[in-house]
């Protein structure tokens, strides 16, 4: 009978768990402002040039797990993946140009900042060049 029980609330647990798995917490939610960095290092293919630094502003929509950059490199809106979830929103693609490439955003334990890391493309001159791109974002309106 015991057996029973704790088998029942053990696939309770479980049941409940997995039916959250793969969605973002709801407090990405909302437009996200912050000043992001692009390191630029030299490769076979380009020189190293000092980080760029750019004013940024990112608007979040957990529910569709999409992100649209409204201010710094790569203007546009992106779609997370697949396995973003919980405090993590992944991005990840293989177009060419200017922009982002891939992309992490974590959301702090208290909801008020988001911490950004990944890789893009800068516009270097004569040609684009791969940067890392780091920042730390805060909920517009606050500090």
């Amino acid at each position: 009978m015991k057996a029973t029980i704790f088998a029942i609330i053990l696939l309770l647990i479980l049941g409940f768990a997995i039916s959250f798995a793969g969605e973002l917490d709801p407090r990405f939610e909302g437009v996200w402002v912050g000043t992001e960095s692009y390191e630029i290092e030299t490769s076979r293919t380009q020189q190293a040039y000092p980080a760029q630094r750019m004013e940024a502003m990112i608007v979040i929509d957990p529910g569709s797990k999409a992100f649209g950059v409204l201010a710094g490199l790569g203007k546009g809106k992106y779609e997370g993946t697949k396995d973003s979830s919980g405090t993590k929103l992944n991005f990840r693609s293989h177009l060419t140009g200017s922009g982002r490439n891939q992309i992490t955003l974590v959301l702090s334990a208290d909801g008020s900042t988001i911490t950004e890391t990944g890789f893009g493309t800068y516009p270097c001159k004569p040609y684009a060049c791969t940067c890392r791109i780091t920042g730390t974002l805060h909920r517009k309106g606050k500090k």
